[in-house]
């Protein structure tokens, strides 16, 4: 079989081969591939399904980290979106995701049944480079609902409930590091103030 490749997007409609330095560049009988975030860094990762065949290498499937936040100094930003239809299906398959980060605009699909073997995430994953806020997210629903929500923050996962318009839910990420500054009084008595920090928008609980 032929080595896999794999391409990365430039902009402007330009892509690089970065076959080599990802690691991918492999002569196994590759029949499927998915991608979703599985570690949950942001960052998506890339699983490759392997067949039979004479080369006994190729007889097992791989997963392959995306380990951008570990090699990079300069980190970039991201937001994902999980979607729960109501009168369209649950999962929100056939769904259309624009994203506007200072007019340059994103858009994805929820699909399924995209690769042999295998299934992406159904979490999409959009980068937003240095930004810090998402202008606008729209979602157009299979049932022809159309849901728009402006100025998000970046690095959160965002679940979306069909016809919520801007009552978002964002789950609880752990943030990579936190301080506790001040507890006062202490002991309680009977209640205490916690003062923290952490280096980035979160949901604290």
């Amino acid at each position: 079989p032929a080595n896999n490749t794999l391409f990365k997007n430039i902009g402007y409609g330009q892509f690089q081969d970065v076959s080599g330095e990802s690691g991918l560049d492999n002569p196994y009988l590759t029949t499927g591939t998915a991608i979703g975030d599985i570690n949950n860094d942001g960052f998506v990762d890339l699983y490759e399904v392997n067949e039979l065949d004479p080369t006994q290498l190729s007889n097992y499937c791989r997963l392959y980290k995306n380990n951008y936040s570990e090699i990079e100094s300069n980190q970039m930003n991201w937001i994902k979106v999980k979607l729960e239809g109501v009168q369209s299906n649950r999962n929100g398959i056939g769904s259309r995701v624009e994203i506007v980060i200072d007019d340059i605009i994103q858009i994805q699909d929820v699909i399924c049944g995209d690769s042999y073997s295998s299934q992406s995430s159904l979490i999409l994953s959009f980068g937003a480079r240095h930004y810090e806020v998402i202008d606008s997210i729209t979602i157009k629903w299979p049932s022809g609902i159309i849901d728009t929500f402006n100025n998000i923050p970046v690095n959160q996962i965002l679940s979306i409930i069909e016809g919520s318009g801007d009552n978002l839910s964002i789950e609880t990420m752990k943030p990579f590091d936190f301080s506790i500054s001040l507890i006062y009084p202490n002991p309680f008595n009977p209640t205490t103030t916690v003062v923290y920090q952490v280096p980035e928008y979160a949901n604290i609980s």
